[in-house]
């Protein structure tokens, strides 16, 4: 926990480097869609639309747990709009690639909430679920569970904070359960863009490895279990409508949250009222409608708690906690 404020000077390289070069998943087999005219249905039965190669002949089955899966220019056939429905099943992956999926008109759409289809993406490095690029698309969301799993060291859960020509997808009726053991030195990205999302939950990474989450995304709510840590790019503000969630179990299970900057602030607006326990606090704010409680908590300096918001060290006052409110 302490090493928090050192960590720091890395974050700048790991931004960038999750931004602009995040390797593909190791060992995978690669999965194109193809054959898609106007309509065509990804399920785990049809296999005519799967290629080893962009715009190839159908020559492979559809994808598995541990595929990387690409939807690009050649996805939809002729250039014209087409529209992806999903299955009523769960489908397995490694990554998902959708950005420079694209045609005519309103594009290349992805219909996962026909079905409220359940995706479950588990990869080492790479995005699991990358929608960033120019292709005209969309993807619907529905209510579904994404199950995400990213064990870096340098990869990203979600990724679609480049959405030039993004036809209005939505995400918020989703439900998000994010997970990983990236160790120590490693960095994880969420990158939301201005995106809203469904209850979101961060499970506990015991590997030391931090999350980075940029943009100014909105979350029904948000759950971040300990050890964990996050840091939220400066001078941006995530909402969460619905309460933060921070549970750590004790001085080496904490929930750390910070700026990705060691002097600039980040914001946290929360919409109802909000608990943590064993969680350390840097260059944090909260603003919105309610507080943050936080009991055996650490103020390690320049945060801003709004509406009474608390932090209240462990008895004895270990780590310089203290009560801290605005």
């Amino acid at each position: 926990m302490y090493r928090l404020l050192d960590m720091k000077k890395y974050l700048f390289l790991i931004a960038l480097w999750l931004t602009f070069f995040v390797p593909g998943s190791a060992q995978a087999t690669a999965k194109f869609l193809v054959l898609c005219s106007t309509a065509c249905t990804w399920d785990n039965t049809n296999d005519a639309i799967w290629s080893l190669s962009s715009g190839g002949a159908n020559n492979t089955t559809h994808p598995v747990a541990g595929d990387d899966v690409t939807l690009d220019a050649a996805t939809c056939v002729g250039g014209t709009t087409c529209t992806i429905t999903t299955g009523a099943v769960t489908i397995s992956a490694a990554t998902i690639t959708w950005g420079a999926c694209t045609a005519s008109t309103t594009g290349c759409i992805i219909k996962a909430d026909t079905n409220n289809t359940n995706f479950t993406l588990s990869a080492t490095n790479g995005t699991n679920l990358n929608g960033n690029g120019s292709g005209t698309r969309k993807w619907i969301g529905g209510s579904g569970t994404y199950t995400i799993t990213q064990n870096g060291p340098f990869g990203n859960f979600f990724a679609l904070n480049t959405a030039t020509n993004d036809q209005g997808s939505t995400f918020n009726s989703a439900t998000w359960v994010l997970s990983g053991t990236a160790g120590s030195g490693s960095g994880r990205g969420f990158l939301g863009g201005t995106f809203s999302f469904g209850p979101t939950t961060f499970n506990a990474n015991s590997g030391g490895g931090t999350v980075l989450m940029t943009g100014a995304s909105t979350f029904a709510s948000l759950t971040i279990n300990g050890p964990n840590t996050f840091y939220f790019g400066n001078g941006n503000t995530q909402t969460i409508t619905g309460a933060l969630t921070l549970t750590g179990s004790s001085s080496s299970s904490v929930v750390n949250l910070s700026s990705n900057a060691i002097d600039a602030t980040a914001t946290l607006s929360l919409g109802a009222a909000s608990t943590g326990t064993w969680v350390a606090l840097h260059t944090i704010i909260t603003s919105g409608a309610a507080g943050l409680t936080a009991s055996n908590c650490f103020n390690l300096g320049l945060n801003t708690l709004a509406n009474g918001g608390t932090c209240t060290g462990p008895s004895g006052g270990g780590g310089g906690g203290r009560i801290i409110g605005g």
